[in-house]
């Protein structure tokens, strides 16, 4: 608790997030008596934490390490081994990150540069592949549709 005070002043420059990873981790360093485990940088190590269990972690450690796995790789591992189990992430989302994912969403593909290139690529597409983008963009047409309901009514 007294390191939590200190997070994110002068003394303590680290957030209470990256605090409560590290103290997990060094937790765990101590109770998993496994080479893979320990031979994990601590990016990866984090990716496992979620797992809870820790002999489950330690296979997950051997495996990231024999596999020799990114961290995006590790990231797929840990969500498959968690649906196994029944225990999918829930996902998040607060006003401020739906708002942050669609200013970068339009930001990305609401420029003349881009819908260009969009129209360009558009040709050079297969009949199927372009029956694919058109089910995804009417996909996308029908959620935007459906929020811009949704943020209207809630005035």
């Amino acid at each position: 608790m007294h390191l939590l005070a200190r997070a994110g002043g002068p003394t303590l420059q680290l957030s209470p997030r990256l605090l409560y990873v590290a103290l997990h981790i060094a937790a765990r360093d101590k109770r998993i008596p496994d080479q893979a485990w320990r031979a994990l940088e601590p990016g990866r190590k984090e990716l496992l934490l979620p797992l809870g269990d820790e002999a489950l972690m330690r296979e997950a450690a051997q495996h990231v390490q024999a596999m020799k796995l990114s961290q995006r790789a590790t990231r797929t591992y840990v969500s498959a081994l968690r649906s196994e189990q029944g225990r999918d992430q829930k996902t998040r989302l607060t006003g401020a990150r739906l708002a942050a994912r669609v200013k970068r969403v339009g930001g990305d593909v609401a420029t003349a540069a881009f819908l260009r290139q969009a129209t360009k690529a558009a040709a050079e597409l297969s009949d199927d592949e372009r029956a694919s983008v058109r089910r995804d963009v009417e996909a996308l047409q029908k959620w935007s549709t459906e929020r811009l309901r949704v943020l209207r009514r809630a005035r």
